[in-house]
C-alpha cells in the first residue's frame, strides 16, 4: 500500500489549514434541548444547516446555523467536539460542546471531496473521494499526519477493535465496486479486504458481525440493492440481494438489539438470513428519504430537496411523537445526551 512518507509530499496533494469564522451565532444554548440534526442543503447553494430540537417539546425551538457550507455529508461527537463534515466545500466544522456549541475552528481540506469522519484516541479519520484514501488528522494540531491509500472511493467509516473499516463503493471512474476495506490503526496497513454486496455503502456493527447495506442504480429511479454480513471473528461473508426496486434505502439502524433497514415508508427489520420483515415494517411516512434511531426514538425525514423540510419523531414502535420543520434535506441526527 502506497503511503505519504513526508509532510511535502502530502501539502503536494492537499492544503489543510485552519482558518477564522465570523459568524454572529459564535454560541449557542443547547440545555432545553439534546438532539442535532445535519441538514444537507441542495448542490452548489451553499446552504447546509444544523439545527437543535428536544424531541418531546410540541413548540421547541429551532436553533441552526445558516450558511454552514456546501453539502453537509455527515457529523459526529468525539470527547468534547462536534464534527461536521462539509463535502462540496471540502472542510470539517469544529464545535465546542457544553450546555452551549460554539465553534472551535475549520479544517480545508482543498478538492478532497470529504465524506465520512471517525476517531480513535487522538486521531481522525476522513473518507476522501477526490483523493481515493482517508486522510489520517491528528486532533490536537489538526495536521495531516497519514494518508491511507484506497483501491477507489471510500464513503461510510466505522471502527472495531482498532481496525478501521470502511465501504467502497466506486473505483476511481465511478464504477461500481463491493469493497469494504479493513485498515489497521496501529500502523494504518490494509489487512484485510471483503467482497460484499454491489455498491456497499453505510455501515453498521452488531455482535462483532459488520453489516453493509448496498445500492446500485439500474434504470433511475429503479436500483438493485442488497445486504452483507461479515463475521469478524471467521471472516465467513453472507450476502443477500433483493429484486430490482424503487423503495429501499442504504440506512441501517440497530434498534433494540436487532438490525432495521431505511425504506420508503419506514424502517424493515433484518431476518437472520438478510431477508427484510416486510410485514413488520415501523412505518414512518410515504416517502422517507433517511431513517435514524437512538435509544428512545426514531426520526424519518422526507426531502424533495426544496427548503423547508420535515422530521417526523415517533417511538422504537412507530408511535408518533412530534413533527419539526427544518432545512433542505436532513440527514444526521444526534443525541448530545449519549
Amino acid at each position: 500500500m502506497k503511503k505519504n512518507i513526508s509532510a511535502l509530499l502530502i501539502s503536494s496533494i492537499i492544503w489543510l489549514g485552519c482558518e477564522d469564522k465570523i459568524n454572529d451565532q459564535t454560541c449557542t444554548g443547547l440545555l432545553e434541548n439534546d438532539k442535532l440534526i445535519l441538514c444537507e442543503g441542495s448542490f452548489n447553494n451553499n446552504n447546509a444547516s444544523l439545527w437543535s430540537f428536544h424531541p418531546d417539546r410540541q413548540n421547541s425551538e429551532m436553533i441552526h446555523y445558516e450558511e454552514l457550507g456546501d453539502v453537509a455529508q455527515s457529523m459526529i461527537t468525539y470527547e468534547d467536539k462536534l464534527y461536521t463534515v462539509l463535502n462540496n466545500s471540502h472542510k470539517i466544522e469544529i464545535y465546542d460542546l457544553g450546555p452551549e456549541l460554539c465553534y472551535n475552528n475549520t479544517l480545508v481540506l482543498d478538492n478532497s471531496s470529504p465524506r465520512y469522519f471517525a476517531a480513535n484516541g487522538s486521531m481522525g479519520y476522513v473518507s476522501t473521494w477526490n483523493l481515493e484514501s482517508i486522510l489520517v488528522i491528528n486532533l490536537n494540531t489538526l495536521n495531516v499526519s497519514d494518508t491511507i491509500h484506497l483501491p477507489g472511493k471510500p464513503e461510510d467509516l466505522i471502527i472495531n477493535d482498532n481496525i478501521l473499516y470502511t465501504a467502497i463503493p466506486y473505483t476511481n471512474q465511478f464504477s461500481d465496486t463491493n469493497l469494504v476495506i479493513g485498515i489497521s490503526l496501529n500502523n494504518h496497513e490494509i489487512i484485510s479486504e471483503y467482497s460484499v454486496v454491489d455498491g456497499p455503502n453505510d455501515l453498521e456493527i452488531h455482535n462483532n458481525q459488520l453489516y453493509v447495506s448496498g445500492s446500485v442504480t439500474t434504470i433511475y429511479p429503479s436500483n438493485n440493492t442488497g445486504i452483507s454480513r461479515i463475521n469478524l471473528n471467521t471472516d465467513v461473508i453472507l450476502t443477500l440481494t433483493n429484486e430490482e426496486n424503487t423503495n429501499i434505502k442504504n440506512g441501517l439502524s440497530i434498534i433494540n438489539g436487532s438490525v432495521f433497514r431505511t425504506s420508503s415508508e419506514g424502517l424493515i427489520p433484518v431476518r437472520n438470513d438478510l431477508s427484510l420483515d416486510i410485514e413488520n415494517t415501523i412505518l414512518g411516512g410515504t416517502n422517507i428519504s433517511f431513517a435514524s434511531a437512538d435509544d428512545n426514538y426514531i426520526y424519518f425525514t422526507e426531502t424533495d430537496y426544496i427548503a423547508p423540510d420535515t422530521v417526523r419523531v415517533t417511538t422504537l414502535t412507530g408511535d408518533f411523537i412530534n413533527e419539526f420543520i427544518v432545512g433542505i434535506a436532513p440527514k444526521k441526527f444526534i443525541s448530545l445526551n449519549n
